[in-house]
Protein backbone atom coordinates (compact mmCIF):
# COMPACT_ATOMS: atom_id res chain seq x y z
CA UNK A 1 0.00 0.00 0.00
CA UNK A 2 1.10 3.58 -0.98
CA UNK A 3 -0.01 6.45 1.56
CA UNK A 4 0.13 9.87 -0.13
CA UNK A 5 0.52 13.02 1.85
CA UNK A 6 -1.76 15.79 0.82
CA UNK A 7 0.40 17.63 -1.40
CA UNK A 8 1.25 14.56 -3.41
CA UNK A 9 -2.59 13.48 -3.75
CA UNK A 10 -4.00 17.09 -4.94
CA UNK A 11 -0.44 17.17 -7.51
CA UNK A 12 -1.99 13.43 -9.00
CA UNK A 13 -5.63 14.39 -9.55
CA UNK A 14 -4.92 17.66 -10.82
CA UNK A 15 -2.29 17.18 -13.49
CA UNK A 16 -3.65 19.24 -16.09
CA UNK A 17 -2.26 22.26 -14.24
CA UNK A 18 0.69 21.76 -15.87
CA UNK A 19 2.99 23.12 -13.50
CA UNK A 20 1.79 20.95 -10.61
CA UNK A 21 2.47 18.04 -12.62
CA UNK A 22 4.07 14.97 -10.52
CA UNK A 23 7.26 13.65 -12.55
CA UNK A 24 6.64 10.70 -14.46
CA UNK A 25 8.35 8.57 -12.21
CA UNK A 26 6.33 9.34 -9.03
CA UNK A 27 3.13 8.69 -11.11
CA UNK A 28 4.06 5.23 -12.46
CA UNK A 29 4.74 4.48 -8.77
CA UNK A 30 1.10 5.84 -7.47
CA UNK A 31 -0.49 3.83 -10.39
CA UNK A 32 0.92 1.06 -10.24
CA UNK A 33 0.79 0.35 -6.50
CA UNK A 34 -1.36 -2.26 -5.25
CA UNK A 35 -3.05 -0.38 -3.22
CA UNK A 36 -3.37 3.87 -2.60
CA UNK A 37 -4.53 5.62 0.33
CA UNK A 38 -4.74 8.75 1.67
CA UNK A 39 -5.55 10.07 5.92
CA UNK A 40 -8.99 11.30 6.36
CA UNK A 41 -7.33 14.83 7.59
CA UNK A 42 -6.15 15.20 3.88
CA UNK A 43 -9.82 15.37 2.94
CA UNK A 44 -10.44 18.35 5.07
CA UNK A 45 -7.19 20.26 4.27
CA UNK A 46 -7.95 20.00 0.68
CA UNK A 47 -11.25 21.34 1.40
CA UNK A 48 -10.34 24.09 3.27
CA UNK A 49 -7.34 25.20 0.83
CA UNK A 50 -10.47 24.85 -1.86
CA UNK A 51 -11.83 27.15 0.59
CA UNK A 52 -9.36 29.86 0.56
CA UNK A 53 -9.32 29.55 -2.95
CA UNK A 54 -5.08 27.97 -2.52
CA UNK A 55 -6.17 25.41 -4.70
CA UNK A 56 -8.40 25.24 -7.78
CA UNK A 57 -9.37 21.66 -8.76
CA UNK A 58 -10.26 20.01 -12.36
CA UNK A 59 -13.20 18.87 -10.80
CA UNK A 60 -15.78 19.56 -7.97
CA UNK A 61 -14.35 18.99 -4.56
CA UNK A 62 -17.29 16.40 -3.36
CA UNK A 63 -15.97 14.32 -6.75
Amino acid sequence: MLLLDTHIWIRWQNTAKGNLALPQRLVELIETADRVAIRAISCWELGQLVKRQWVVLNMPVAD
